[in-house]
C-alpha cells in the first residue's frame, strides 16, 4: 500500500509541473566491451590498448504523437572511440569503433513502429505494431537532470531491464524500442548493466514534424526474416574468423 500511495503522489506532483510534450534528448550510451583476440603476443598487446567500455551518443526527437531515436552526430564526442597507438613492431595502428546507423520511429498516436537496422553495410526496414512491455513500477524515486524519475523493470532472456522515467514529460517513449510508460525514459539499463543509456541533455523546444518521420530507405523485411538473415551471417562470420560479437571494429595500419 505504501508503494501505491507514493506512486499516486508522484504522478500528482509531476502533472502539476509538466512543461511540454515535445523536445530533444541527448543520451550517452555506455557499453562494456569484450573481445577474443587469441593468446599470442600481438593479441595481448591489442587487449592492453582497448578500453573495457566505450561511449556513443544518441538523440531522441519527440512530440506527443511521434518520436524518433537515432545517432547524434557530434564529432568531438564520437572521436573518443578512435584510438591510435604504436605496436611492438614499430608500426602505427588506428582502431575505430564504428556505430551502426540505426533508427527507431514510434507513431505514438497510431501505436505503430518502424525500425531501420544497419547490418553488414545494408539497411533493413521493419514495420510492426508497438512492442508491449509488462513493466513493474517499483516505487523507487531519484533525480536525473532536475527531473524526478521513477524506476520500472521488466525481465528478458538477457536479464533484468531497468528504466527510470519521468511523468514531468508525459510522452511514452525512450531509448531504442523501449517506452510505453507513463512518462519519458531518462535512464535505461540493459543486459545486466552492460549497456546503459543516460540522458545528458534535455531541451523542451518545439520540434519540426518533418524531422520525425519513419525511415524508408532499405529492404523491407519482417522481424522473423531479419533475424534469420542475421543468424545466417553471424554463423558465416564465426566460421570464418571464430568468436562472435556485436561491436564492429575497423583496424587501419599506417
Amino acid at each position: 500500500m505504501k508503494k501505491i500511495y507514493l506512486f499516486a503522489l508522484f504522478l500528482g506532483q509531476s502533472t502539476l509541473f509538466a512543461q511540454s510534450t515535445q523536445g530533444t534528448i541527448i543520451y550517452e550510451e555506455t557499453r562494456q566491451l569484450q573481445f577474443n583476440f587469441g593468446n599470442d603476443a600481438r593479441s595481448e598487446e591489442m587487449k592492453s590498448m582497448i578500453p573495457s567500455q566505450v561511449s556513443t551518443y544518441k538523440q531522441l526527437l519527440f512530440t506527443a504523437d511521434a518520436s524518433i531515436f537515432l545517432k547524434y552526430e557530434n564529432l568531438e564526442k564520437q572521436s573518443a572511440n578512435e584510438m591510435n597507438f604504436t605496436s611492438a613492431s614499430g608500426g602505427n595502428v588506428a582502431i575505430k569503433m564504428k556505430e551502426a546507423n540505426n533508427e527507431f520511429f514510434r507513431n505514438i498516436a497510431k501505436g505503430k513502429t518502424v525500425e531501420k537496422i544497419e547490418f553488414m553495410s545494408k539497411d533493413f526496414i521493419i514495420s510492426e505494431p508497438k512492442v508491449e512491455f509488462a513493466w513493474k513500477i517499483t516505487g523507487e524515486i531519484k533525480t536525473i537532470l532536475d527531473y524526478t524519475v521513477m524506476k520500472a523493470t521488466i525481465e528478458d532472456t538477457a536479464g533484468v531491464i531497468e528504466a527510470w522515467f519521468t511523468t514531468q514529460i508525459p510522452v511514452p517513449a525512450g531509448p531504442d524500442k523501449y517506452g510505453n510508460l507513463p512518462g519519458l525514459i531518462l535512464e535505461l539499463s540493459l543486459e545486466g548493466g552492460k549497456r546503459i543509456f543516460t540522458a545528458t541533455n534535455i531541451n523542451l523546444n518545439n520540434v519540426e514534424e518533418k524531422l520525425i518521420v519513419a525511415p524508408n530507405k532499405g529492404k523491407n523485411v519482417s522481424r522473423e526474416e531479419f533475424e534469420k538473415i542475421r543468424a545466417e551471417k553471424m554463423k558465416e562470420m564465426e566460421e570464418m574468423y571464430g568468436g562472435k560479437g556485436r561491436t564492429r571494429m575497423i583496424i587501419d595500419h599506417e
